[in-house]
């Protein structure tokens, strides 16, 4: 799995962090990028800080990179933090259309999923069935007049502190939702 937002150091490092000890014993491995990545930095101070306080996180290890092609391809499942990284992931990667998703909006598939009791065995067969909800969950989405907004996490850089907390709440809340599916899914019988 790949988290994707900007310059890798404040929400997608967040959330593989999150998805890391939420998928803690799964065969899951993760990493994060950004689409213009601040190659060889930490995570922001605000983000770290957080992380730490509030979810017992340890970011100290994490440096941030660049998108590439390679790590796009490799990827069973992209999770990019906004509409605009997902572009810039497809325009890399074409092929990836249908593993690539918003956080917000793989999250909001995974509710639909384990609503519908649905019974993907693995990853693989999850981010499949991910592929055929996703029209739906945009349409319902449109109906409910979210608009797109939905789909993004807002950047917090240089943003204040309560900006910080209230992006940190939204994916906390999305990776909350995507490891209890995708643990669900990969303990079924």
């Amino acid at each position: 799995m790949l988290t994707v937002c900007t310059g890798n150091i404040c929400r997608s490092p967040l959330a593989e962090l999150m998805l890391a000890d939420r998928l803690r014993g799964l065969p899951v491995e993760l990493g994060s990028a950004g689409t213009y990545g601040m190659v060889g930095e930490g995570v922001e101070p605000t983000v770290a800080e957080i992380a730490s306080r509030r979810f017992g996180l340890d970011p100290t290890s994490h440096r941030a990179r660049r998108l590439s092609e390679r790590q796009l391809r490799d990827a069973d499942l992209i999770l990019v933090l906004t509409e605009r990284h997902l572009t810039r992931a497809l325009d890399l990667v074409p092929a990836a259309v249908g593993r690539t998703f918003t956080l917000t909006e793989y999250a909001r598939i995974s509710r639909a999923l384990d609503a519908a009791d649905a019974d993907p065995r693995s990853l693989s067969q999850h981010v499949e069935l991910a592929g055929r909800l996703r029209g739906a969950v945009r349409s319902q989405a449109a109906q409910e007049s979210r608009g797109s907004a939905w789909l993004d996490v807002a950047d917090p850089m240089g943003k204040s502190r309560e900006v910080h907390e209230v992006v940190a709440d939204e994916i906390d809340a999305a990776t909350r939702a995507i490891a209890t599916s995708l643990r669900a899914a990969t303990q079924a019988p």
